[in-house]
């Protein structure tokens, strides 16, 4: 079970998203093209990886 914060930077590292994360999965917010990193901080554990969103 996850209870964390996720962030979502766009490719130059502008915040485009921030969102409260509860239960086994997330959907993430609909957002255009491109190149995304996603961060979740879970009680100061933080993953980073990198996303590709394509239409």
């Amino acid at each position: 079970m996850i209870d964390a914060e996720l962030c979502i930077y766009d490719s130059i590292g502008r915040l485009k998203h921030e969102m409260k994360v509860t239960g086994d999965s997330v959907a993430l917010p609909k957002l255009p093209a491109g190149l995304y990193t996603l961060l979740l901080n879970e009680n100061g554990r933080a993953v980073r990886k990198k996303i590709t969103i394509v239409e």
